[in-house]
């Protein structure tokens, strides 16, 4: 579902919809552990989120270009994994 009327709903959606698990901005140690499990069950490498927010964005008549970037920051590699997609209608 795209929200047309509000920009940033859409991004939002877009955003949250495609991730392995929900956005928090803080958890709680209790918290961590549901968060965990349910991105173990929905995995996303960062060029499927990538790809995914950018087709909800191509979706939306509201929106007419976008840039999506995302970076896993990697903790037991010594390198990070980026991907990156802009597009122009």
């Amino acid at each position: 579902m795209i929200y047309e009327q509000n920009w940033k709903e859409t991004l939002l959606h877009a955003a949250e919809s495609n991730a392995s698990a929900r956005i928090h901005s803080v958890l709680k140690r209790p918290d961590e552990k549901v968060v965990t499990e349910k991105a173990y069950e929905n995995p996303r490498f960062v060029e499927d989120m990538t790809r995914l927010v950018g087709a909800d964005l191509y979706e939306s008549e509201a929106i007419q270009r976008f840039s999506v970037e995302c970076c896993n920051e990697e903790s037991i590699h010594l390198h990070n994994a980026p991907a990156k997609l802009s597009y122009r209608k």
